[in-house]
């Protein structure tokens, strides 16, 4: 089974070890490495910013297994994005950690729309976030933007 706990400032070294991953890197909108020096400055400001929901995976045995983001653009809308640890990819982790963090997310803030832009090369997280029901809204060369409405009213 899998949780899923709000980020802690001692997740920022192992979060930036799964982004700076080279198969992350390859999945990312940004593709270069980050310096840690900038990395825990942003990690830090997404820790203390209320309109971002950072979670880690934590699987049975307590391994912090992957990541989940919200930023909550407004009352209506958020963005989502996943990053399973690179040990852990290939085990239904990533579907796991995006059901929870939708089952939260549903809880929190009920009639969301959520949007989750991936790389068109990614097919792993596409059909991660499809199984979800995610829907394709928009497609260019590059990305696909996706989006799901959660159950529930709009507060």
């Amino acid at each position: 089974m899998l949780t899923l706990r709000r980020a802690q400032a001692d997740d920022s070294e192992i979060v930036w070890l799964w982004r700076n991953d080279a198969a992350t890197r390859a999945a990312s909108l940004n593709d270069q490495p980050i310096p840690f020096e900038h990395h825990d400055r942003w990690f830090a400001a997404v820790l203390s910013h209320p309109d971002h929901e950072l979670m880690i995976g934590i699987d049975e045995a307590g391994n912090r297994v992957g990541m989940v983001r919200f930023d909550v653009d407004s009352p209506t809308s958020a963005t989502v994005s996943i990053n399973v640890a690179p040990q852990f990819r290939g085990a239904g982790i990533g579907r796991a950690m995006l059901r929870a963090a939708l089952e939260y997310m549903a809880t929190e803030h009920p009639g969301v729309t959520l949007t989750a832009v991936i790389r068109a090369s990614n097919a792993a997280s596409l059909q991660i976030f499809g199984r979800e029901g995610f829907v394709k809204k928009s497609r260019s060369s590059d990305l696909v933007t996706l989006t799901a409405t959660l159950g529930g009213r709009v507060h």
